[in-house]
Parts: C-alpha cells; sequence; structure tokens
C-alpha cells in the first residue's frame, strides 16, 4: 500500500519539508528584525537558509497573561519565528484518536478537565555522551491496561475560541527529517510508590518475572545526538500510539537538551506510561535532571505558563507537532505546537551550584523501558524502521537557536528496534519489538 504523506505542522509560513515557504520569508525577516535587539546570533541547520532564526534569545517577552503576575515570560515569537497561538483543544477526557479525528491539538487527561499535572514518579531512562542507564531495579510495578470503552467525541462541550489556524490531522506517514539523542550514565535510585491507578484488572496472563520482588526496567533507545552549544533547538516529531506490554512501563518520544557531560537535561516530548498518566494513550511531558538526579514528570519546579495546554494533556495520535527548548531571561522554556507551555528556572540549577544557560549536547530519542531485555512494546507506532517504505514513527527538521552546523549522528543502541537514516536531518525509528513476542 503506498505510504501517504503527513503534514509536518500546521504552520502555514512553513511548507512539508520543514523550511520557511518564500512567499513569507519576507514578513518573518521583517518580523524578527523588529523582535531583536543588538547583535544577531545564527540558528543553524545543515543548509542554512529559510531555517536559520537570527538572535532567537534576545527577542522581546510578550506580555504574560494576566493570571501570570510573578511569573517568568517566554519570547515573543517561537523559535521558528511564529507568533503564540492559542492551540485547538479538544474536549477534557477525549482520547488520541478522537483528537486527530477532529483535528485538535491537545485535551485535559480528565473528564473534569481539572487534573493537575501528575508529576509522579515512574521509571526513566536517560542517554548520556557515550552510553546510557540500561538497566535499573525499581520498587514500582505498571498497572494493569485499562479495559477497553468508547471513544468519546473530542468535540469541546463549550464553545472555546478557535486559533486562527489549526491543526491538519495528517493520515500516514511522509518522509521525515532529521533528530537527535545520544550519552548518559547509570544510576539505581529509589523512588516513592506510584498512588493507586484505577484500572480494570486486564483478563491478560502475567507476565514473566512478575512474580520477581525487585522487577527490573530495561531500557531501549532509538538515539540521534550531536555535541552542539546552543541556545535551544526544535524539531517535528511524530506522535504515535503504540501499544504497551502488560508488563512494561513506557514507550516514548523526545526532545532532550543537556550539559556537555549529559548532567544537567531538559526534556520535552510524548509518552505512553500507565503509572504518568493512568492510560494507553500519549500525553505531552516534560522532565529535568540537575546533576544526573532524577526529578519527576510534569512537575518538580516546572512552572506552568500557558493556560490553555499543560504537561500530561492527551495528544492526537498519528499526528505531526513541533516541540522545542529555548533558553530565555534566566529559564529553560519549553513549547508545544504554537504554544509556550512553561518552563524551567534556571535556578533549580543554580541553587546546586550549577551554571547552566546553554546546551553542550542535543538529542532526540525514541525509548521504552521494558520488563524483559526483549521487550513486546511498540517504539514509535509499532511499525518497523527498517523495511522499504517504511511508515513507522520519525523525528525530523532539527533546528538550532544560535548554534553549529547540524551534523547528526544517527543509531539504535538495541537489537529490538531498528532505525534508518533517511538524510543528514531525519530518521525513522522503532518497531514491534522482538521477535520473541506473541502474535497480536
Amino acid at each position: 500500500m503506498p505510504e501517504a504523506h503527513l503534514a509536518h505542522t500546521s504552520d502555514p509560513t512553513i511548507n512539508e519539508d520543514g523550511h520557511v515557504l518564500k512567499s513569507r520569508r519576507g514578513l518573518l525577516a521583517a518580523g524578527l528584525a523588529l523582535a531583536v535587539v543588538g547583535a544577531l546570533g545564527v540558528a543553524s541547520t545543515l543548509n542554512a537558509g529559510a531555517e536559520q532564526i537570527s538572535g532567537a534569545s534576545d527577542q522581546q517577552p510578550a506580555a504574560a497573561p494576566a493570571a501570570t503576575v510573578g511569573l517568568a515570560t517566554p519570547p515573543a515569537l517561537l523559535p521558528w519565528g511564529q507568533r503564540p497561538e492559542r492551540i485547538r483543544k479538544g474536549r477534557a477526557g477525549a482520547s488520541s484518536r478522537s483528537l486527530r479525528a477532529g483535528g485538535f491539538a491537545a485535551a485535559a487527561n480528565d473528564a473534569t478537565g481539572s487534573v493537575q499535572p501528575r508529576g509522579r514518579y515512574a521509571p526513566k531512562g536517560r542517554w548520556a555522551r557515550n552510553t546510557g542507564l540500561r538497566q535499573e531495579r525499581t520498587n514500582i510495578r505498571p498497572p494493569a491496561p485499562p479495559s477497553a470503552s468508547p471513544e468519546p467525541s473530542a468535540e469541546p462541550t463549550t464553545a472555546a475560541p478557535a486559533p486562527e489556524e489549526t491543526t491538519a490531522a495528517p493520515t500516514a506517514t511522509t518522509e521525515p527529517e532529521a533528530t537527535e539523542t545520544a550519552t548518559t550514565a547509570a544510576r539505581d535510585a529509589e523512588r516513592p510508590a506510584p498512588e493507586p491507578a484505577d484500572n480494570t484488572k486486564s483478563a491478560a496472563p502475567e507476565p514473566s518475572g512478575a512474580g520477581n520482588p525487585t522487577p527490573t526496567a530495561y531500557y531501549h533507545y532509538n538515539v540521534g545526538s550531536q555535541d552542539a552549544e546552543t541556545d535551544g533547538f526544535y524539531a517535528n516529531m511524530y506522535i504515535g500510539k503504540p501499544e504497551l506490554a502488560r508488563s512494561d512501563y513506557h514507550t516514548l518520544g523526545e526532545l532532550a537538551l543537556q550539559s556537555a557531560d549529559g548532567s544537567q537535561i531538559v526534556e520535552i516530548g510524548w509518552n505512553v506510561d500507565r503509572v504518568v498518566n493512568g492510560d494507553d494513550d500519549p500525553h505531552l511531558f516534560v522532565y529535568h535532571w540537575v546533576n544526573n538526579k532524577e526529578s519527576c514528570y510534569n512537575g518538580c519546579g516546572f512552572q506552568q505558563y500557558s493556560k490553555n495546554v499543560k504537561p500530561g494533556d492527551t495528544l492526537p495520535a498519528d499526528s505531526v507537532k513541533k516541540f522545542a527548548i529555548q533558553y530565555f531571561n534566566g529559564s529553560w522554556w519549553v513549547a508545544y505546537d504554537s504554544e509556550w507551555i512553561g518552563y524551567f528556572s534556571e535556578s533549580l540549577w543554580n541553587d546546586e551550584g550549577v551554571k547552566f544557560n546553554r546546551s553542550g549536547l542535543v538529542q532526540v530519542f525514541g525509548e521504552v523501558a521494558a520488563a524483559t531485555e526483549n521487550p513486546c512494546t511498540d517504539m514509535g507506532n509499532g511499525k518497523p524502521a527498517d523495511v522499504e517504505n517504511s511508515t513507522s514513527a520519525f523525528m525530523t527538521t532539527i533546528t538550532y537557536i544560535n548554534g553549529p552546523e547540524l551534523a547528526m549522528w544517527m543509531r539504535s543502541e538495541t537489537k529490538a528496534y531498528p532505525l534508518t537514516v533517511v538524510n543528514p536531518r531525519t530518521f525513522r525509528y522503532g518497531g514491534p519489538g522482538s521477535g520473541l513476542c506473541p502474535k497480536r
């Protein structure tokens, strides 16, 4: 079946290959010129040109919403040159598939819409310079998969002001572009047990090793990375709805901006994790590390800025969205689609005696945390990346803010999941796991 094409972004100024349309370059340049103060820097891509953003870290901040007095303010423009706009949000509690069908970019992860980021602890992998966290003991067991229920409508119950630009709902997969991630160290940390999940017990048989009183999480990575000093970066990421095996912990895709030694990290991405999110849908997440010490998902010092979308929100399955990390005015800001979500203040590192206001290593990667060395969980969207005309998940259009020329090292760090380099800015990744898994 021929591969259809996914829209890489809903931004009307950027075409399917992640480049600014010629008709809009002058307008973007004019807008940037008004927002830049002093000397201009250069945002780097492999071929420079349209994706370059000069002086992005010097942009004048936009006025903060009235209810965010005391919070920091983000850059006036998103890293790709677009002014922030409210994303189109679906009904609270909507599933990832109904969000995609309705063209929505997110929904609150609860039917009431009142749930705050949980910030619960859960096994968390990490990839640093030359190695990664491969396995660790954990006192957490993933809850059983939730019982199947009818797909709720994603249409909001009350009419909310829709953004001028809505997210196009893609239908299959397209040739993506570049991506990254790379190195790490190991650790064996104790975490508080998670809150009990309200999930119905599945009738599936107990996984192998389920009786082990001290379960182990095994980490598998597909990685693109580069040693790069930057003020930040962004990329287009395919958001999948990979199948998470009953005994496994999570499957995810993320951007990670790190210090040169990999000890200081800011992350943004999507994950399927029943411990953190309570279901099998993809959700927006943020995370950070200080001196190699883990924190928690969606909290632990994260400052919420957007009044519309927050970490933990459900994201549309089988879609392609922009994710970004950028240092600005003393904080590491994170963005999703067309909004600044919030930030980690540099004081989180300064208070521990660390200066962290520029990257030394940037990475984009897929990750699976499994209960065995032969995982049955999907990475990406579960479609193998190493077959001809693959429609697997991908990372693409990586762009640095005031950084070097893009030169990603793309590779698989596991036998369970393949990776295929498409071009210097793109790789396809993931698959259904080891060949030892039962047929689904």
